[in-house]
């Protein structure tokens, strides 16, 4: 699949999803702007609900005709439906770190916030990209 194209389930999607989430959900995106038509790209969010991602993979799709991929927690690729469907989509299986065991097993305990984390690594990157 070249750059910048959609595959065959985006294609099918599309049309028949993006509609509906137009009609249940006031959706507003901003920044679209600077997201390359091409090429990868990282995209940052706030997770508000559990339906962020895909409105936002669905939007970010239907406006740049570019194919999104997420990272996923490996438990949602467990459940049937939910799975085949991020199957499909090319989604991106993760699993979580298990900070009670990293405690447990290393000893060890966070330093930085989660905020503070995602700042400096927002940082890191723009320094260097």
């Amino acid at each position: 699949m070249a750059a910048g194209e959609l595959n065959r389930w985006w294609r099918i999607g599309l049309p028949v999803v993006a509609p509906l989430v137009r009609l249940l959900f006031r959706v507003r995106v901003a920044g679209l702007e600077h997201v390359p038509t091409t090429g990868p790209a990282i995209l940052v969010f706030n997770h508000v609900s559990t339906f962020d991602g895909p409105v936002l993979a669905i939007e970010t799709s239907r406006r740049l005709r570019r194919e999104t991929r997420f990272l996923v927690a490996s438990e949602f690729f467990a459940k049937p439906f939910f799975g085949w469907i991020l199957r499909r989509f090319d989604q991106i299986k993760i699993r979580r770190p298990d900070i009670a065991r990293a405690k447990q097993v290393l000893g060890w305990e966070p330093r930085v916030s989660f905020d503070d984390g995602m700042r400096r690594t927002i940082e890191w990157f723009k320094e260097r990209v």
